[in-house]
């Protein structure tokens, strides 16, 4: 029995499909700083000096919780691309044979839809405010929408198996353990926003970018076995 690890890009559902799993310990995004730098206070906007603040001992830990047998790690390609020994760790990883790969899928536009609302209705059900409308999508949401296409793209496993919410291993997953409310972005908030057009033209050169290339990753892997 091997650990299993989920790679994502962030509003693929993988944090549902993370509460799904059926291994009986579950680690959240460990490449993240609250993961790894409690408490940390951010100085700027993308102020990555906390990196240096990450102990030997506090890795070690959470890679030998990753390495355990009974452990689903899930984690977005967007914090391992950023962290050279993460980023290390994962390259390395794929030329061995220690752990179940999952790499989760979901269609592109509704990734898109989903990250570029999330920017301004939340990124959680607990952030959202229901009584907004007449909400401007800021451009910025599309360039970061890119950068995350981008490292998911770059940090591409060469082995591993395809998911998604929709496409669970009932011996792997189990739908009824997952207490997540979904946020059902597109069908809620899509006519609560002005610029509709320009959200259409912002994610239409995103998927000009990068859709081709997602195509091609996903084509060099199998799906796995219901």
């Amino acid at each position: 029995m091997k650990p299993h690890l989920l790679y994502s890009i962030a509003r693929s559902r993988s944090t549902a499909i993370l509460h799904a799993s059926k291994k009986p310990r579950k680690i959240y995004e460990p490449f993240n700083h609250n993961m790894l730098v409690p408490n940390y206070e951010f100085v700027m906007a993308y102020d990555n000096s906390w990196q240096s603040q990450v102990t030997h001992e506090k890795w070690k830990h959470i890679q030998g919780w990753m390495d355990y047998r009974e452990c689903c790690t899930k984690f977005i390609s967007h914090s391992v691309y950023h962290l050279e020994w993460a980023n290390d760790w994962w390259t390395q990883l794929q030329s061995q044979n220690k752990h179940e790969i999952f790499v989760v899928h979901r269609d592109f536009d509704e990734i898109c839809w989903s990250f570029v609302l999330a920017t301004k209705f939340g990124f959680f059900k607990s952030e959202e405010q229901p009584g907004d409308f007449g909400v401007k999508i800021d451009k910025m949401a599309f360039y970061v929408l890119g950068v995350h296409f981008r490292t998911f793209l770059r940090c591409f496993p060469s082995r591993g198996k395809i998911i998604s919410w929709n496409h669970l291993p009932s011996e792997h997953f189990d739908k009824t353990l997952v207490q997540l409310e979904e946020q059902e972005s597109r069908e809620t908030k899509t006519h609560r926003i002005i610029n509709y057009d320009e959200c259409m033209e912002g994610i239409a050169k995103v998927k000009q970018k990068y859709h081709t290339e997602w195509q091609d990753k996903f084509a060099n892997l199998s799906w796995a076995e219901l």
